[in-house]
């Protein structure tokens, strides 16, 4: 990925000539840093122990303080073109990454010093290891997993929605059911809490005070009937994601939400002239939800199995092709 390993180089070296001063997040967590410790008032750790690590390495200038980020950013794009690959192929790998070194998020995350950023990067990671354990569970990815979700949590307490959205992911797959009844995912998640363990006695032995401070962030205000908050999120997602990728991906929505609202509004079960009909469903479904290739073999692994892999797959892909013609077809 030389066009990410670029633009981290260059980035690092904006940082060096920028003439921008701490902002009073990063001062904080600065003053954190003189004074290692399992947890602070509002956030976890991990920030803090970055930001000693880096200035250990090269000094207390701002660009040094600042120099994870750049770091973490690049690790971001490379576990999103590691995900993209390992769930559909090297495309969109090479797109997910493309879209995680230039989006408007992050390249303003790229120049400050925040805990989004490494919460970001262990989510990347947790994501990369719950795919390859979708393809085949084993317990190395396991630990990965566990180890990801764990320093995620020590970075920022918002990594926990990993547990919300494994739930949902089964609802929509079924290898994602039926990981969540596998060992190797109550080792990911028992490793994760031994990790985060320390920030948990710190808390303990605290008041839990900064678990209160981010359930304080979570209630907020009151819910109260207004206009302009929706669209306020909705310009903070059309920042962050940047304009055209957002807007593009609204419209996609938006299509695929309106031809869905006629097949199920159709009078004819295959379309016919009531409007696009189940016909055009079943059309969508096949274009989106074609059996994946297998995976390479792993080393050790027999040529004789990755052959019968193989075929078994060019088996299934041809008789899913042809119901997809048929339904297509169809008067």
């Amino acid at each position: 990925m030389l066009i990410v390993a670029t633009l981290t180089i260059v980035r690092l070296v904006a940082l060096r000539f920028s003439a921008v001063d701490l902002f009073f997040d990063e001062s904080q967590y600065w003053a954190w840093s003189r004074e290692l410790a399992p947890g602070y008032f509002s956030k976890p750790p991990l920030l803090a122990w970055l930001i000693a690590a880096a200035e250990h390495v090269c000094g207390p200038s701002e660009a040094c303080i600042r120099a994870p980020a750049p770091l973490m950013n690049l690790g971001i794009s490379l576990f999103a073109y590691a995900t993209g690959r390992a769930l559909y192929h090297e495309r969109t790998g090479f797109w997910a990454a493309m879209l995680a070194a230039f989006g408007t998020g992050s390249v303003f995350s790229a120049r400050i010093v925040s805990t989004d950023v490494p919460l970001v990067l262990f989510f990347a990671l947790a994501l990369y290891a719950y795919a390859r354990l979708l393809q085949k569970p084993d317990w190395r990815w396991a630990l990965v997993l566990g180890l990801a979700i764990g320093a995620g949590l020590l970075a920022k307490y918002a990594m926990v929605y990993v547990l919300p959205g494994l739930v949902l992911a089964a609802a929509f797959d079924k290898r994602a059911r039926a990981l969540l009844t596998r060992p190797e995912l109550g080792l990911a998640l028992g490793l994760a809490l031994i990790v985060v363990s320390p920030n948990i006695v710190w808390n303990a032995a605290n008041g839990f005070v900064a678990f209160r401070y981010a359930g304080g962030n979570i209630t907020g205000e009151s819910i109260e009937p207004s206009l302009m908050r929706p669209l306020e999120f909705l310009a903070a997602q059309f920042a962050v994601f940047g304009p055209v990728v957002f807007g593009v991906a609204i419209a996609l929505l938006g299509r695929e939400a309106v031809a869905f609202g006629r097949a199920v509004s159709s009078p004819s079960p295959l379309g016919g002239e009531g409007g696009v009909g189940a016909r055009e469903v079943l059309a969508s479904v096949c274009r989106l939800s074609r059996p994946p290739p297998p995976t390479p073999p792993h080393k050790g692994e027999g040529r004789r199995s990755s052959g019968a892999l193989a075929h078994c797959w060019r088996r299934i892909a041809s008789c899913w092709d042809l119901l997809c013609r048929r339904s297509s077809s169809s008067p």
